[in-house]
């Protein structure tokens, strides 16, 4: 059986579209996330978006980048595609031509992690030493998130149960646990948006987002920095 495939269009791309003259208009098959980020269902539709990018022949337009990941394995087989500007591809570019990652990796093997929702380890990872002013942004950003998406929820699931009170910061690295039973992997996609939205406004390299690293990831939380995530 063939995996479902999602593209997601960032917000700051949407605004293309819009004055591309497309038609942008709620219905089940194409709906936004709470930041504005565009989501896509339907294949025929992400065709005339990516033409009105200007795809030709089924390529990629060069105003693009894509980075594609998959649901966690508590949350089904759906796979994603996440559409963001070119301009912040060339400043990954810099640091590294392969880009940005998110975890898990459409064809990565299902882990033990990603089925322990009640306590989700996500890690940021930047190509770049993380000062305090940038995860104090970061948490500023995962903040509203969590008062916003991460509580309520979107597309009709549930929110997160909770949140951890600190953000941990060490080197290019950057986590903090979540609590996402009854969740969905929707509102997990709108955090990834989040912290992409803070990455691309401020220009900071992003590496990788992974929503369910290894346990080895705590073995660093004794040497580590923290800023509050929730005051």
């Amino acid at each position: 059986m063939a995996r479902e495939l999602r593209q997601i269009v960032v917000a700051p791309l949407v605004y293309r579209l819009r004055m591309a003259g497309l038609d942008l208009s709620e219905t089940p098959r194409v709906r936004f996330y709470p930041d504005g980020s565009l989501w896509i269902a339907e294949q025929s539709f992400c065709d005339r978006a990516m033409m009105a990018f200007g795809s030709r022949n089924g390529a990629m337009p060069h105003t693009l980048a894509c980075v594609g990941f998959r649901a966690l394995a508590a949350f089904g087989d759906r796979i994603y595609d996440i559409f963001y500007p070119a301009e912040y591809a060339q400043i990954l570019m810099k640091y590294d031509e392969l880009g940005m990652g998110v975890r898990p990796a459409a064809g990565a093997l299902r882990a033990e992690e990603e089925q322990q929702l009640d306590c989700l380890i996500v890690m940021v990872r930047l190509y770049r030493q993380l000062s305090l002013k940038m995860a104090e942004e970061l948490a500023s950003a995962l903040r509203d998130w969590w008062q916003g998406s991460g509580q309520s929820g979107v597309f009709g699931e549930r929110g997160a149960i909770g949140i951890s009170p600190q953000l941990h910061y060490r080197g290019k690295v950057a986590w903090f646990e979540l609590d996402a039973r009854g969740s969905g992997q929707e509102t997990l996609n709108s955090l990834v948006l989040s912290i992409l939205g803070w990455a691309i406004a401020k220009s900071y390299p992003l590496f990788l987002i992974d929503l369910a690293t290894s346990r080895y990831e705590e073995a660093l939380r004794a040497a580590a920095t923290t800023v509050p995530l929730i005051e």
